[in-house]
Parts: C-alpha cells; sequence; structure tokens
C-alpha cells in the first residue's frame, strides 16, 4: 500500500475534531460553511459535489490549508485557538477577523496564497485573490478599508488600498497598484492603474 495514501489518512483522523465541531455548528454558521465548501468543491473538480459534506470538509481542510484561515475567520476566536492545535492555519495568509470583516457565503477562494494579507471591510460572492497580494488600509486610520462586490478576479502581487469600492465582475490584473475606485465589468491593470477593458469593449482610462 502506497506510504503516501496511509499518511493522507491518519491526517484524516487528525482532523475528527474539526469535524465533531462542523457538526455542531448552530444551523447559520454550518449554511456558511457549506457554502465555502461548495466554492472550493466547483473549482477543485476533483471533490465532486456528491459526496457528503462531511467527507467534503475533511478532504479540504486537509487539501487546501488556506481553507482553514477561512473557515477560522466563521467561529470564535476561542475556538480557533483549540481547534488549531489539530489544524495549524496557513502562515502565509492573513485574514482580518470577524466583525472588522465580513466575508459573504462562497465569497472567496485563494490560489496559492502565500505572502497574501486581506484586510478588507467587505467581500463578496465569488472572489479570488492570488498570492503575494495585500489588501488594507493606505493610511493609519485602520478603517480605510477596501469593500469588494461580487466576483472580483484579483491577479498575483497586488497591492489594493485605501476606502475604494471594487465592482462587481472586476479583473485586477497581476502586480497592479489599486488606490481608486473600479466601476463594475471592468479590467484594471498597471502602476498607476488604469483600466484596459469596460462592459467588454477595449478601453485605457486612467484612474
Amino acid at each position: 500500500m502506497n506510504v503516501f495514501f496511509i499518511i493522507n489518512k491518519l491526517n484524516y483522523l487528525r482532523l475528527f475534531p474539526l469535524l465533531i465541531y462542523f457538526f455542531f455548528l448552530n444551523q447559520e454558521k454550518r449554511l456558511i460553511v457549506i457554502k465555502d465548501l461548495e466554492r472550493y468543491g466547483i473549482y477543485h473538480r476533483r471533490l465532486a459535489l456528491s459526496e457528503k459534506y462531511s467527507l467534503l470538509f475533511i478532504k479540504v481542510i486537509n487539501n487546501h490549508k488556506e481553507f482553514r484561515n477561512l473557515f477560522y475567520h466563521r467561529i470564535k476566536l476561542s475556538h480557533t485557538m483549540l481547534l488549531s492545535l489539530f489544524a495549524k492555519p496557513f502562515d502565509g495568509l492573513y485574514l482580518t477577523p470577524f466583525p472588522k470583516m465580513v466575508i459573504d457565503p462562497g465569497g472567496i477562494l485563494f490560489q496559492h496564497p502565500f505572502s497574501t494579507i486581506i484586510n478588507a471591510a467587505s467581500i463578496g460572492y465569488g472572489c479570488i485573490f492570488r498570492h503575494n497580494t495585500t489588501v488594507g488600509n493606505i493610511h493609519e486610520n485602520l478603517d480605510l478599508v477596501p469593500v469588494f462586490l461580487n466576483n472580483v478576479n484579483v491577479g498575483a502581487s497586488c497591492v489594493i488600498v485605501g476606502k475604494i469600492t471594487i465592482g462587481n465582475n472586476v479583473i485586477i490584473g497581476a502586480g497592479t497598484v489599486l488606490t481608486k475606485s473600479v466601476p463594475d465589468n471592468c479590467v484594471v491593470v498597471g502602476n498607476p492603474a488604469r483600466i484596459i477593458r469596460k462592459d467588454g469593449k477595449r478601453c485605457d482610462i486612467k484612474l
């Protein structure tokens, strides 16, 4: 029998306390976590949505350590400290705790989120963040942070700071430095940032 297969199954046993906790979440919290699981299950096609949520939960928690950070964001801080003894959160990713940052159910997905800091006021449904990205305040006032609406796709190595709003269906190209709001249905790139596509049409609009 494959050694890595055995190790993987043993990891599942180690995560059993998190599964028990998942079962005992109140209905509202459990439904939120299920929405998050479905998002990961759809994106990573090897995670079949036909599986029971208990198995999907264990698979995602085991195979995608960044999901642990999102799960811990959903629950009480004191509980996080205990559960992290069994499943350590991903060190390379920081999420501002709830309620300072509100993430819609199924609202966020990470791709290789090394050196990634997400400090936003709110994040809508269907957003993606990639590695080496910083989202946060631009001045000393920690409340001056971005708002992300739905389906925002953020490339690698982006800096998005200040009290700005990123509209629905916005794509932010890799390496973009963004300090101003972006309207819906835009592709924005560069430093300083500019819009190169709006409502499906090419353009060149400085922000």
